[in-house]
């Protein structure tokens, strides 16, 4: 994707200094006739132009009409459709503020509904929450489960996992939506305390959005090489430490439903954050799935 809009904007300028392809392949979302749905139709055209005839010497140009085109995998242009260094293939959007490339699904704001607890198979800790949540059938969106990706443990000490895969992520208006969480985000929590946090090393460092632990009651097993291969470690091998609030024990859809509850943080040296699995909570203890060891 990436690869794809940095090829637009290289050519785009190439555009503009007068390099006029003359063979043009259009695409479109109208349908119109002689043009193609999306670029990998239209590239897929030029190549069988390219096998056919050979290059043009005047040059192509692929121009992309207004609309969104969903990029479904990597575009990538080889040495037989890239032309010459005088006569390009050139790709172009017939008016760049209005022509976007996307990745994901365009979702039906209209088809989001209210909240309604009765129907959620949970219970919210705070229910003047209620109002502020909107609901949405995927399913009926055309979205499968396997479309959603999955969360994977990661983090420092945590990078070398093959199995790692980048969850969707729903945006509005250009702004990533965050996942449900608490405290959020710049919220002063005052279950965050300073001076217990990282043995008091960072007093004097405010962080909003965040609680602390007090006391680590078991530090989990040292994670050895090959560690996303360990099932054990992986869902046995965690800690457990104490907090001072007791709200995590309300968050019980997790024990009955296959959505867990995630932790994002540091749990062992002050530079090693990692995004790891809630086990289970008692009280005001919380075990992890797995964890690097706790210090």
């Amino acid at each position: 994707m990436s690869y794809l809009k940095n090829t637009l904007l290289a050519v785009a300028s190439i555009a503009c200094s007068a390099l006029h392809a003359q063979h043009i392949v259009t695409v479109s979302t109208e349908g119109e006739k002689g043009t193609h749905a999306t670029v990998e139709k239209a590239l897929a055209e030029v190549s069988k132009m390219i096998d056919k005839n050979g290059y043009p010497l005047e040059g192509i140009e692929i121009r992309i009409k207004d609309g969104y085109y969903k990029i479904e995998d990597k575009i990538v242009i080889g040495k037989k459709l890239s032309g010459t260094k005088e006569n390009p293939l050139v790709i172009v959007a017939e008016n760049p503020s209005k022509v976007h490339l996307f990745g994901g699904t365009i979702l039906d704001f209209k088809k989001f509904k209210k909240f309604k607890a009765s129907q959620a198979g949970f219970t919210l800790v705070d229910e003047k929450a209620a109002s502020k949540i909107k609901v949405l059938d995927l399913k009926k969106s055309g979205l499968s489960k396997s479309a959603l990706g999955k969360f994977v443990k990661h983090g420092y000490g945590f990078e070398k996992n093959p199995n790692f895969t980048t969850p969707a992520m729903l945006w509005v208006d250009g702004e990533r939506m965050r996942l449900s969480r608490w405290p959020n985000v710049g919220e002063l929590n005052p279950y965050y305390d300073s001076k217990k946090q990282f043995k008091g090393n960072f007093s004097d460092v405010e962080i909003k959005g965040a609680v602390s632990l007090v006391d680590v009651v078991s530090k989990g097993e040292k994670k050895k090489n090959m560690w996303f291969q360990n099932k054990r470690f992986m869902e046995q091998g965690g800690g457990t430490f104490k907090v001072d609030f007791d709200r995590g024990s309300r968050w019980n859809y997790a024990s009955k439903s296959k959505e867990k509850i995630w932790l994002d943080g540091v749990l062992s040296a002050s530079w090693e954050w990692e995004y790891t699995q809630v086990k289970e909570i008692n009280g005001k203890e919380i075990t992890m799935a797995s964890v690097q060891t706790m210090v």
